[in-house]
């Protein structure tokens, strides 16, 4: 595995950003350039795991396909079969944009006022992407704090494209997946029972997000991972208010609640009719109406 000031590919790595269960992420600057960007391997033990090197590789090609500003954007992936190579030690690899951040899950953990503060921005920007993706027929299938980005003014980047589906519409499309993937405190019921999947399925993730964005947790839990599951598909959740919330407005807890339907053709049909209801309300009864002004500058 490449240490810090190893250079690889015509970068040098400058800094240990993450260590996963099969990938490393480093921080990285071009040689004689200044380019900033962030670099994943995968682990030497995973490195002749067949899965492993196509979810790599999925993720790479997934995220490159889907340009947009909210997305992490790819730049390039290296194979390194070459034995000759001086890179071959290092494995795969792929390139990405540098973006100085942390995760949601972090910054909730350690700040979750903070985020309750930034949540109108926060949540617009995931609603606009999610919006994208949807447009181009991806589903995540992975979406939930760990795999959001932001900094410390609220701007985010969602991430992590390794389990993300092409779910083509139509009688004759493609949308239902063969494995159970995801992290099972955001998984929406359809997902479980490996049913057909589209983009209100990721509004479910979202919604779960949002409840832990606003209470500091998700809205489903459980002693166990099967109990966990169970109740996504049987359980009704609680309101924000329900959950500690004691300031979320009626219109937030009744559109938060939505999103957690167990029916998908209960919530809302996609993020443009989210944003739609969204951009008009206030999460907290202490929060200002949004300006027309605001909503401009949101993209809206």
């Amino acid at each position: 595995m490449p240490n810090i000031g190893t250079s690889v590919g015509g970068y040098q790595l400058l800094d240990l950003l993450h260590t996963g269960r099969n990938s490393q992420i480093f921080q990285a600057t071009r040689e004689g350039g200044g380019q900033q960007v962030a670099i994943k391997f995968l682990l030497p033990e995973r490195r002749k795991d067949r899965k492993a090197l196509k979810t790599h590789a999925h993720e790479f090609q997934t995220a490159k396909s889907l340009e947009h500003p909210l997305l992490v954007r790819m730049l390039q992936y290296e194979r390194n079969r070459n034995k000759k190579s001086a890179d071959f030690a290092h494995g795969p690899y792929y390139v990405m944009d540098f973006f100085k951040s942390t995760s949601l899950k972090i910054a909730i953990n350690k700040d979750q006022e903070k985020i309750k503060r930034q949540a109108h921005r926060i949540v617009t920007q995931l609603a606009q992407a999610l919006a994208f993706m949807d447009g181009k027929e991806i589903v995540h299938r992975d979406f939930n704090p760990t795999n959001i980005l932001v900094n410390s003014t609220g701007e985010i980047r969602i991430s992590d494209f390794g389990v993300a589906m092409k779910c083509t519409k139509g009688l004759f499309g493609r949308s239902k997946p063969k494995d159970l993937v995801g992290t099972r405190s955001y998984m929406a019921p359809e997902q479980i029972r490996k049913q057909r999947l589209d983009g209100r399925t990721d509004i479910y993730a979202m919604g779960c997000t949002i409840y832990e964005m606003l209470t500091g947790k998700p809205p489903i839990r459980a002693e166990n991972p099967d109990e966990l599951l169970l109740k996504h598909c049987r359980s009704t959740p609680l309101t924000l208010t329900q959950l500690g919330m004691e300031d979320a407005t009626p219109e937030m807890d009744a559109l938060a609640l939505s999103m957690l339907a167990k029916k998908k053709e209960d919530r809302p049909d996609n993020m443009h009719s989210f944003l739609a209801q969204f951009r008009k309300m206030r999460i907290s009864t202490d929060d200002p109406m949004p300006s027309n002004e605001g909503m401009a500058n949101m993209g809206m």
